[in-house]
């Protein structure tokens, strides 16, 4: 449960920009073009760091790992919301570093999470446990705009990213006072029950799920970035309105990835 509230501040940490993106659009003169290149320098640090996410959380293991990183969100999401142009360098590039460094400290959170759930729980339990870990998806994205809104509505856009910085504080402290080590050896099995030696990117099953994770993310990360924005740019929903509307399909996926998870595990027990 602890890792779950974790990375669900994690995703309110690394989803904030988009709540108050109408705003900070506004502060400092920005068109959705930069916008959409503030957005997608995250997307280059986190995808960038993926598999040597994996690595390290093989080696280092999930409390080291993720007690780093929920440092690393602090500090970048207190640092966003204090951002200044720097000499030369544009607004837009202040953003893109700083969103940049924040995808390489957000990629490892769910690999070392799954590293956690493959070395406590049985393999015929995988599937739900990930499924509840990734439900944290859901209640970042859906707290993002109910609570971070009604502050950054009444004090300003820097405001609800310190608010997010606050919460991701919390979790920090949280995870470094009472989360155990998790130690173990993770074991890959075969059809026939042997310790699997193939690398995974060689089976064509690797990319099937490759390709339904490109698929997924593709859309999904519309959603992320840009749904509060249309409903408020360009339906001109009123803020706390579109805060509403924007938690609603990630209420829907708290209910449908544990489902999945648990679906997952009745199709190959």
């Amino acid at each position: 449960m602890l890792l779950v509230v974790v990375a669900s501040a994690g995703y309110v940490a690394r989803v904030a920009i988009s709540v108050v993106a109408p705003q900070l659009m506004d502060a400092f003169a920005l068109t959705q073009t930069q916008m959409g290149t503030i957005f997608s320098a995250f997307l280059l640090g986190y995808t960038a760091m993926q598999v040597p996410s994996g690595w390290l959380a093989d080696r280092v293991g999930t409390r080291v790992l993720f007690g780093g990183v929920t440092v690393a969100w602090l500090v970048l999401t207190t640092a966003t919301a204090l951002a200044r142009p720097v000499a030369t360098i544009s607004v837009v590039g202040v953003f893109m570093v700083l969103r940049a460094l924040f995808g390489v400290a957000a990629a490892p959170t769910y690999p070392a999470a799954a590293r956690a759930v493959a070395v406590t729980f049985p393999p015929a339990m995988h599937g739900r446990a990930n499924g509840v870990v990734l439900a944290s998806i859901g209640i970042g994205s859906a707290l993002t705009p109910l609570v971070l809104v009604p502050v950054s509505r009444a004090l300003g856009w820097r405001a609800g990213l310190l608010l997010a910085a606050v919460l991701t504080a919390v979790a920090a402290v949280a995870w470094w006072t009472a989360a155990p080590p998790v130690a173990g050896r993770v074991v890959r099995s075969t059809d026939d029950g042997t310790d699997g030696g193939t690398a995974p990117w060689r089976t064509p099953q690797f990319w099937f799920l490759f390709a339904s994770y490109f698929l997924q993310g593709y859309v999904g990360y519309i959603f992320v970035f840009w749904f509060y924005s249309y409903l408020v740019q360009i339906r001109h929903f009123e803020l706390l309105q579109a805060a509403g509307i924007t938690a609603l399909p990630w209420v829907a996926t708290l209910i449908a990835i544990p489902a999945g998870g648990v679906a997952s595990d009745a199709a190959v027990g």
